[in-house]
């Protein structure tokens, strides 16, 4: 199936399918460059911005993936660790799963522990078990 390119009113770019298939979605990948394997084995090239899977499954399960990714070498949108003005609070990039990320959905405390994981170097140590707490409460953990 042809992925076509058209440029929308405002000039904005806009991808579709020819023919249209509801069951096959076209998903935007970002700047994450590359091949993501899935549970199921299916490669994807996510090289090109927006692709077509197989599936509302597959798409959700890459969608997390890609938000992975984000969190382990960073967003555009979002300062770089190594900036001199990156604050852990506004610029970490966080991926929340949903239900749409298949059997790879962390829980809540999965979640907090792997955020602290990843700013807990930029805090000073009294802080980081309070934002653990404050973290997973807010997000229905148990901790």
């Amino acid at each position: 199936m042809a992925l076509l390119y058209e440029t929308g009113p405002n000039g904005e770019p806009h991808y579709r399918q020819d023919p249209i298939d509801p069951d096959k979605p076209v998903m935007f990948t970002g700047n994450v460059k590359g091949n993501i394997k899935l549970e199921d084995g299916t490669i994807y090239n996510v090289s090109d911005d927006w692709i077509e899977v197989e599936s509302h499954a597959h798409a959700g399960e890459l969608s997390h993936h890609i938000g992975v990714r984000h969190e382990t070498e960073g967003h555009p949108a979002h300062l770089s660790r190594s900036h001199p003005d990156y604050d852990p609070f506004r610029d970490e990039y966080h991926h929340t799963c949903t239900e749409a990320c298949g059997g790879l959905q962390r829980t809540a405390d999965q979640h907090a522990e792997q955020f602290i994981a990843r700013i807990g170097r930029e805090l000073p140590p009294e802080h980081v078990d309070y934002l653990r707490g404050l973290y997973a409460q807010a997000n229905g953990g148990t901790r």
